[in-house]
């Protein structure tokens, strides 16, 4: 049965369809397009920062009484006024609140109808009109008293003295008077029940009652009022109390700061703060997206530079721009609550984060820039960013050599003795003193420390999310005791060592052109095991006598088979989580070349004329999209060609078939092009043929026997 050929047609539009397809993304990836994208997003994300961080402070100087300037002589770059302490002023307001006269008011209605009640209830307890002279005489006093007034004592006035004078309006009249002046209700009681002292008890009895019942405060406190005064007076209180004229010096440096020099650093940084949030002019916004985007633009211009591969990868720039956000924005939020808290910030994550999934130079890199952006942002001095990258570098140098989750919580003691130690040295070269250490500082440096841990299940959180892969999960993965790699050496042992072989060679192919080493390992012993699901067909697995092919005998349906352990590959690892960058390696190990010995032996059987090439292709478009995936492409043509070598004697002559056979396999691959998405240069795949050459020479070495 001849196979039948495919519409060329169709497969021509799809193909141009495809290359227009791949061509927009290959642009957006790599070319000038994706790299003019990339800065309008920087760019539109320093905008919109500016809007929601309008008010940058630009007076970052730290300073406290009785410390030193540590900055240059600094002049008055204006003229501002002297502000008033927020504790002199309110002094001034307890004082005001002090002088201000209570404001009281005379009831003139209630106390006419307590005269004429107590007139007219006193009357009936001398029926017999025997006692009228001393009757007229209590009624007297109790008016005189009342007209005098009798006082509410509140809380203000309690216990002043009699000296004490009190704010009386007594209806169209407004006077001051001395409380001493005024009743008290039981100064009032008294005196008038002394008038009655020589009358019959009864009537005294009597009396004292009525006194009793009748007797009510007629001037009592008007707060609204004594309170408008006192707001009024508030208004009029003066928040300066004098003028720094521009050129005017301020402070020398090292000088030792008094308290008329902190109160004039204040007013400075006050004038600053409050000119900014009511001049926030179009210059200054302008100005201020400069400055950060020709910060923001020169760093990711050197990573363009030195590590333009990891920056034109979508999923990276993403996730080094987000980290770095952030902690810049936790940095700002913190801030105003506190100037104080940015010392609370875990930079140290950056380091850890970027290190997790890229290299050391990316890692310092993301240090230093996420280190100024909040030093400009924030109110970070020069020892903030000494302290900083000192430790961040720290934490770099430590995080190098982890092998296992577990050993991150090692890390925090570094930190947490170079953060502690670089802070007091600090304290001690600027002061001179161990006791004037900033003990706030050196605690929130510590609570900084103990957050740099949040980084171990942000990397796991990262990693679950983006699929990628960091050193310690490569090393987990590559541990051939794992489930799966367990599973794939009792199914297909012939494949497993071959994977293991391709590995070897691999790993020292990678160390030497400088590719990850750890992700080409993990990548290798994983990129055969879709064979797991028909092992048989698979000459490493066969016993010498058997061969399944040979029963088919059709070359289009081995093909196929052979062609599925990719696809069954991809499908096992999906199932079994294993990571994209892992997977990757998998659907690109083969690329798109063709399966020459069922080819020919179709070419054979029904004419070339007869064949279609492509059917005879890995299936897709899925060559080496990195030097890793090609590494491990070479690695594997190249393992399994040695494995069909006959010993030779001359050992010469074998050199020269390991010379011969390395580097017509890779210069067929290249031929076809398998290598175009990928970084490899010329200089790279002469040291991967020279590195492969002497390893296959090392084992033939090790095989001979003398």
């Amino acid at each position: 049965m001849e196979p039948q050929n495919n519409n060329s047609t169709t497969n021509n539009d799809t193909e141009k369809s495809e290359l227009s397809w791949k061509d927009f993304r290959d642009r957006m990836q790599t070319g000038t397009l994706g790299l003019v994208v990339r800065t309008i997003i920087l760019l539109t994300i320093i905008a919109i920062a500016m809007n929601v961080i309008p008010d940058i402070t630009t007076f970052n100087y730290k300073y406290e009484i009785g410390g030193t300037w540590n900055y240059p002589t600094l002049e008055a770059p204006i003229s501002f006024p002297l502000y008033k302490s927020s504790e002199q002023l309110i002094r001034e307001k307890k004082e005001i609140s002090k002088n201000v006269k209570p404001f009281y008011i005379f009831d003139e209605n209630l106390t006419n109808q307590q005269i004429n009640n107590f007139r007219t209830a006193i009357r009936t307890v001398d029926k017999n009109n025997h006692h009228t002279t001393q009757i007229d005489n209590i009624i007297s006093t109790f008016t005189d008293i009342l007209n005098t007034g009798v006082i509410k004592l509140d809380d203000e006035i309690a216990y002043k003295d009699s000296t004490y004078i009190i704010c009386l309006e007594k209806g169209k009249n407004v006077s001051y008077s001395f409380l001493g002046q005024l009743y008290t209700t039981e100064k009032a009681y008294s005196h008038i029940l002394s008038k009655a002292k020589n009358l019959p008890n009864d009537i005294a009895l009597s009396i004292e009652k009525i006194v009793l019942e009748n007797l009510r405060e007629n001037i009592t406190l008007d707060k609204n009022k004594t309170d408008a005064i006192i707001n009024e007076r508030y208004k009029n209180l003066s928040e300066t109390y004098g003028l720094v004229s521009r050129g005017s010096l301020i402070v020398t440096e090292d000088e030792i700061i008094t308290y008329d020099t902190y109160n004039k650093l204040n007013s400075l940084k006050t004038y600053y703060e409050n000119n900014h949030r009511k001049n926030d002019s179009i210059n200054v916004r302008i100005a201020n997206f400069l400055f950060f985007s020709i910060i923001i633009l020169a760093f990711y211009l050197y990573l363009y530079i030195y590590e333009k591969n990891l920056l034109l990868n979508w999923q990276n720039f993403h996730l080094i721009t987000i980290v770095i956000g952030v902690t810049v924005f936790l940095a700002v939020l913190l801030q105003w609550f506190n100037h104080k808290y940015v010392y609370i910030v875990p930079i140290c994550i950056i380091p850890i984060i970027l290190r997790a999934f890229y290299d050391n130079k990316v890692a310092l890199w993301g240090l230093l820039l996420t280190t100024l952006l909040i030093a400009v942002v924030t109110s970070g001095g020069f020892n903030y960013i000494i302290v900083t990258i000192v430790t961040g570098i720290i934490t770099i140098a430590c995080i190098s050599k982890i092998e296992r989750r577990g050993q991150y919580f090692a890390i925090i003691f570094p930190i947490v003795m170079s953060y502690v130690g670089l802070t007091i040295l600090s304290e001690i070269i600027t002061t001179g003193k161990i006791i004037h250490l900033n003990t706030p500082i050196l605690l929130y440096y510590i609570i900084n420390a103990g957050l740099t841990l949040t980084a171990m299940p942000l990397v796991f959180f990262i990693e679950k999310l983006s699929g990628k892969t960091t050193d310690i999960s490569l090393i987990e993965y590559a541990n051939t005791n794992n489930k799966l790699l367990r599973q794939f050496s009792e199914v297909a042992p012939g494949t497993f060592e071959h994977s293991i072989q391709v590995a070897n060679l691999s790993e020292r192919a990678a160390r030497k052109i400088g590719a990850n080493v750890l992700m080409v390992r993990a990548g290798a012993l994983y990129h055969d095991i879709g064979k797991m699901s028909r092992p048989n067909y698979f000459t490493e697995n066969q016993a010498k006598s058997s061969n399944p092919h040979d029963e088919l005998n059709d070359p289009k349906k081995s093909a196929d088979i052979i062609f599925k352990h990719v696809s069954d590959g991809v499908e096992m690892a999906k199932r079994n989580r294993i990571p994209k960058d892992i997977a990757g390696f998998i659907s690109t190990h083969h690329g798109t070349r063709l399966h020459r010995f069922f080819y020919n032996k179709a070419v054979e059987l029904y004419g070339k004329e007869n064949v279609n090439e492509n059917d005879y292709r890995y299936p897709g478009n899925n060559k080496p999209n990195s030097r890793e995936t090609a590494i491990v492409m070479m690695a594997d043509s190249v393992q399994a060609a040695s494995k069909s070598w006959d010993d030779i004697a001359d050992s010469n002559a074998a050199i020269q078939r390991i010379k011969n056979t390395v580097n017509s396999i890779i210069d067929a691959q290249i031929a076809e092009n398998q290598f175009i998405n990928t970084e490899l240069t010329f200089k790279d795949i002469n040291e991967i043929k020279a590195t492969f050459i002497d390893y296959l020479i090392d084992i033939m070495h090790k095989r001979i026997r003398y």
